[in-house]
């Protein structure tokens, strides 16, 4: 019996161990697969996470060239823009420039007009002041103021005609 009882023990220590064995087996494989699970999820996530990043790197790419051509588009657009300003506002100068210009041609030729009558006007003025100054020599060279003693009074005397007035 006690032998029995000794291989019973040995047959039980045996199982015991065969049993553990596979339970530390079966520990360690799902450990392993635990392991191999979590790495697995790592290269997952790692996988992702570079490609979102690729992902969001093409997107920064594509907005920056987009932001890029706008800003080159409202460029050209305030250059075109500046010009169109510019011409109306060379063309409002060149209209004004062109309407003080015609209004200083008037006023310089009624100036010039009124040079040219008041010119006209001395000249006329001094012509006939010449003539009548010349009638009037001639007339005083026929006439000579003299004075008369007896009737003490001056009277003229025509040299040409005789003629006397008083």
């Amino acid at each position: 019996r006690k032998a029995l009882r000794l291989k019973y023990e040995e047959a039980a220590v045996q199982l015991q161990c065969i049993i553990r064995a596979r339970q530390a087996a079966i520990t360690v494989y799902r450990k392993t697969a635990s392991y191999k699970r979590a790495r697995e999820d790592q290269a997952a996530t790692s996988i992702q996470r570079a490609e979102r990043a690729r992902r969001a790197y093409r997107e920064l790419t594509f907005r920056q060239v987009a932001a890029q051509e706008m800003n080159q588009r409202l460029s050209q657009a305030s250059i075109t823009l500046q010009r169109k300003i510019r011409g109306d506002q060379g063309r409002d100068i060149a209209l004004k420039t062109r309407a003080q210009r015609q209004d200083f041609e008037k006023r310089y030729e009624g100036i010039r007009i009124w040079a040219a009558t008041s010119i006209a006007a001395g000249f006329r003025g001094f012509m006939g002041r010449h003539a009548a100054s010349l009638k009037l020599e001639a007339k005083r060279g026929k006439w000579k103021e003299m004075f008369d003693e007896d009737a003490h009074r001056t009277f003229f005397y025509n040299q040409v005609t005789g003629e006397i007035r008083w």
